[in-house]
């Protein structure tokens, strides 16, 4: 329900992880190159995904003069994943 995922984007928006992430971020940007590459590589490989909420376009799209529903793309990564999507609706 809406209500739901309020709450839930409430949550997320409320939760402390971004500002430690930026934090470590941070920190990994003062250490000599070769630390900060494998620390960033350390990092990544134990990252999941990520979620914005960046809207999406205001009026429909088109392709070939068909509406486009959403789009999947690949993300480039140095990390150590499998899967590497973006998925735009």
């Amino acid at each position: 329900s809406k209500i739901t995922r309020r709450r839930k984007m409430a949550r997320l928006k409320n939760n402390p992880e971004a500002m430690l992430v930026s934090g470590l971020q941070k920190a990994i940007a003062r250490t000599p190159q070769a630390a900060g590459v494998g620390l960033t590589k350390f990092v990544a490989d134990k990252t999941v995904g990520v979620l914005t909420n960046v809207p999406g376009p205001r009026s429909a799209m088109y392709l070939a003069r068909t509406e486009v529903a959403g789009v999947l793309g690949r993300v480039p990564t140095d990390a150590d994943q499998r899967g590497r999507r973006a998925r735009f609706r």
